[in-house]
């Protein structure tokens, strides 16, 4: 049974590596490729447990306070689990999306000069207080408390006036922080940032874009006898209509960057990050990373509240209780890849 589950599992990533790798190249990523050398890499000692710091959906407890040598052997699974993936097709660090990294990608790497560090932004993944770590490390803000930063500013007049990212350098500045810079980036649970993006973008959401952008048109195609008011203005998409919608996209359609799958935000089979967080071990990752970086006693990265894992847990599986096992099986087939390379188990739900 295992190894027939292997099959399927490994067939179906195969099958997403070739469809994903279908767009063209920009003339500036292919400069940079042109002087980027393959000695880009990390070495992380191996250890004979395969303990990622992933918690399944039915524990309620988050991993924290483990001592750096812990945080240290699970960042080394990580590594070692993600570089197998990439390596298992035959291409080395040339598999999945090196050829098709267009100069749009690099606008989600966010470049701190000072500190020396490139930082991956994933949405629904603690973007936001990364970016409010990143703009108070520019010393341009008027506090070092992360959280008194507003949320709407990060996003719009804090990130465009005070942070840069990656497509902003000239090709020969860009492959020489890619050698050199300290590169990290966090993933969460596939299903987990699926859910999320809905809540934000069609429930709880601060203004009308995404349901006026997406809401009407996915209404429209998956709603039987809906009103015009639905049509219009796409406020009500329902949880079942949205993992619709997202079933049928076509494997080599550009993803809205809130459900992009992750290896196409970050490309970590090219870029080789020297760490990789997870949103279930955030606390550690992200004090692990701070004190790499030489900025922990700057400032403190906002805690994740104990009490929101085992209600984010709930919620899920309120949401997901709807959805039938077959799409449940569909979404993680559209999202395999991500599953693969970060070691996330199929969804138990």
């Amino acid at each position: 049974m295992r190894t027939k589950l292997c099959v399927v599992i490994i067939g179906g990533v195969l099958f997403t590596f070739v469809l994903f790798s279908l767009h063209s190249t920009s003339l500036l990523t292919q400069r940079v490729m042109a002087m980027f050398t393959t000695n880009n890499s990390v070495i992380f000692a191996a250890h004979k447990d395969e303990d990622d710091g992933y918690l399944p959906f039915n524990k309620s407890a988050i991993i924290s306070s483990l001592s750096v040598p812990g945080v240290r052997r699970i960042q080394a699974n990580r590594q070692r689990r993600l570089q197998s993936v990439c390596k298992q097709f035959g291409r080395g660090r040339d598999v999945l999306n090196r050829d098709s990294i267009v100069d749009s990608d690099l606008s989600r790497i966010y470049v701190d000069d000072k500190y020396r560090f490139l930082y991956c932004e994933v949405p629904k993944v603690a973007c936001t207080n990364w970016k409010r770590i990143l703009l108070i490390l520019t010393g341009k803000m008027n506090t070092t408390d992360p959280e008194r930063l507003p949320s709407n500013l990060v996003h719009t007049d804090y990130q465009t006036n005070y942070l840069r990212t990656l497509n902003a350098y000239e090709p020969e500045e860009i492959a020489l922080r890619i050698r050199r810079y300290y590169k990290f980036m966090f993933v969460r649970e596939p299903l987990e940032r699926i859910l999320s993006a809905y809540r934000n973008k069609f429930v709880n959401r601060l203004n009308q874009r995404y349901p006026l952008r997406y809401g009407g048109k996915i209404i429209s195609r998956y709603r039987k006898k809906p009103t015009n008011h639905s049509l219009l203005y796409g406020d009500d998409v329902r949880f079942s209509e949205f993992v619709q919608y997202l079933l049928h996209l076509k494997a080599n359609s550009v993803f809205d960057v809130h459900w992009r799958p992750f290896y196409q935000i970050c490309h970590p089979c090219w870029l080789r990050y020297n760490f990789i967080g997870k949103y279930e071990t955030l606390d550690d990752d992200v004090n692990f990373i701070l004190e790499e970086l030489g900025v922990r006693h700057l400032l403190n990265f906002p805690e994740k509240p104990r009490s929101k894992t085992s209600k984010t847990v709930d919620i899920l599986k309120s949401m997901f209780a709807n959805i039938s096992s077959e799409a449940i099986h569909d979404l993680w087939r559209l999202y395999s890849v991500d599953y693969s390379l970060f070691g996330y188990p199929y969804p138990d739900l």
